[in-house]
C-alpha cells in the first residue's frame, strides 16, 4: 500500500450514491478494515473515460477525487481501491473527455517503460499494435489509432481521429470534426468538437459527444450512447443500450430489447422499437413513440404541443394540451384499435398514464 495519494475520477448515480452509499463534495471518508481490489475500500479510476464502465452515462454523474492507502493492484483498466477518499468537484462529459486526452497524452509522452507513440505536429500520425500501448496526436489532421487491448488512442486536433479495436482501449478526440471509433469490449468513444461522432460496437462499450451536431452510436448490449449539443443524435441497437439526447433537435432512438430513449432538448423526439424499452421527452414539441409488444412499454412527453404514442402494446402519458396515440392489439400482435386523445385536463387527465383497452381509453 503506498502513502501517495492518486489524483482520480469516480462515477456516481444522479444523488451522488455508490454502491448504496451516499458521499457529500468536499468530505473525506476512511474505510476500517482490509482493503481489496474490486472487494473492500474506496474504488476510483486514473484514466477518466474507464468510469463510464462503471457508471454509464446516461443517469451518472462524475466527480473528481483524492484517494489515499492505495494498494498496488490492478485490473484490466484504471480502477484503483484505497482506504481513503476525498470527493473532489463534478466533472461533466466534455471534461472527462478532455482529462482523457489529457492523461494519455501524458502517458504516452512520459512513461518509457510502456510502449508508447506520440506525435506533435500537424498530419503526424501515431500507431501502435501492442498490450497497453498509447497513441496520442496533438496536430492538425494527425491521427491515432491503436489494436493492443488496454490501448487508448487520443487526439487533441482538428479533424484527428482516434481508433481502437482492443478490449478496453478507449478512443477520445477534443478537436472540431475529429471522430473517435472502437470495437473492443467495454472500450468507449468520446468527443467534445462541434461534428465529431463517436461510435462504439463492443459490449458495454458507452459513446459520448458534447459538441454541434456530433453523433453517438452503439451496437454493443447494454452500451449507451448520449450526446449533449444541439442537432447531436443517440442511437443504439443493442438490447438494455439506452439512448439520451439533451440538445434542441437533438433525436435519441433505440432498436433494443428494454432499451430506453430520452430526450430534454428542444424538438428533440424520442423512439424505440423494442419490447419493454420505453420513450420519454420533456423538450417543447418533442414527441415520443414506441413500437414494442409490451404493458411496461412507455411514452411520455411534457409540453402540451407533442405527441406520445404507442404503436405496439403499451401506455402514454402527457402534459395538458399535448395528445396522446394509443393502440390495442390482442396476443398476435394483430391491431384492434387506433385511438387519438387530447389531454384535456377532464376526461383526458395530465400525467396519468392511459392505454386502449376493449376499446376504450383506460387508465393503465
Amino acid at each position: 500500500m503506498t502513502e501517495e495519494t492518486l489524483e482520480v475520477f469516480k462515477g456516481f448515480d444522479k444523488d451522488l450514491k455508490c454502491r448504496g452509499f451516499q458521499y457529500e463534495v468536499g468530505k473525506t471518508y476512511t474505510h476500517n478494515g482490509p482493503v481489496s481490489l474490486c472487494s473492500s475500500g474506496f474504488h476510483a479510476v486514473e484514466l477518466p473515460l474507464d468510469a463510464m464502465s462503471y457508471y454509464p452515462p446516461i443517469g451518472s454523474v462524475y466527480h473528481r477525487a483524492a484517494l489515499g492507502g492505495v494498494t498496488d493492484e490492478r485490473e484490466k483498466d484504471s480502477k484503483r481501491v484505497g482506504a481513503q477518499i476525498t470527493v473532489g468537484a463534478q466533472i461533466n462529459v466534455f471534461g472527462l473527455i478532455e482529462a482523457h486526452v489529457e492523461a494519455i497524452w501524458d502517458r504516452a509522452a512520459k512513461k518509457p517503460s510502456e510502449k508508447k507513440n506520440a506525435t506533435t505536429g500537424d498530419s503526424a500520425h501515431a500507431a501502435t499494435t501492442g498490450y497497453s500501448a498509447h497513441a496520442a496526436t496533438t496536430g492538425y489532421s494527425a491521427h491515432a489509432a491503436t489494436t493492443g487491448d488496454y490501448a487508448n488512442a487520443a487526439t487533441t486536433g482538428r479533424y484527428a481521429h482516434a481508433a481502437t479495436t482492443g478490449d478496453s482501449a478507449h478512443a477520445a478526440t477534443t478537436g472540431y470534426s475529429a471522430h473517435a471509433a472502437t470495437t473492443g469490449y467495454s472500450a468507449h468513444a468520446a468527443t467534445t468538437g462541434d461534428s465529431a461522432h463517436a461510435a462504439t460496437t463492443g459490449y458495454s462499450a458507452h459513446a459520448a459527444t458534447t459538441g454541434y451536431s456530433a453523433h453517438a452510436a452503439t451496437t454493443g448490449y447494454s452500451a449507451h450512447a448520449a450526446t449533449t449539443g444541439d442537432s447531436a443524435h443517440a442511437a443504439t441497437t443493442g438490447r438494455y443500450a439506452h439512448a439520451a439526447t439533451t440538445g434542441y433537435s437533438a433525436h435519441a432512438a433505440t432498436t433494443g430489447y428494454s432499451a430506453h430513449a430520452a430526450t430534454t432538448g428542444y424538438s428533440a423526439h424520442a423512439a424505440t422499437t423494442g419490447d419493454y424499452a420505453n420513450a420519454a421527452t420533456t423538450g417543447r414539441y418533442a414527441n415520443a413513440a414506441t413500437t414494442g409488444y409490451s404493458a411496461t412499454n412507455e411514452a411520455s412527453t411534457a409540453d402540451e404541443g407533442s405527441i406520445a404514442a404507442v404503436l405496439g402494446r403499451g401506455k402514454a402519458k402527457g402534459a395538458l394540451g399535448c395528445w396522446l396515440v394509443l393502440t390495442e392489439r390482442d396476443n398476435k400482435r394483430n391491431i384492434l384499435g387506433v385511438q387519438a386523445v387530447q389531454v384535456d385536463g377532464e376526461t383526458v387527465h395530465p400525467n396519468v398514464f392511459y392505454t386502449l383497452l376493449d376499446g376504450k381509453v383506460t387508465e393503465a
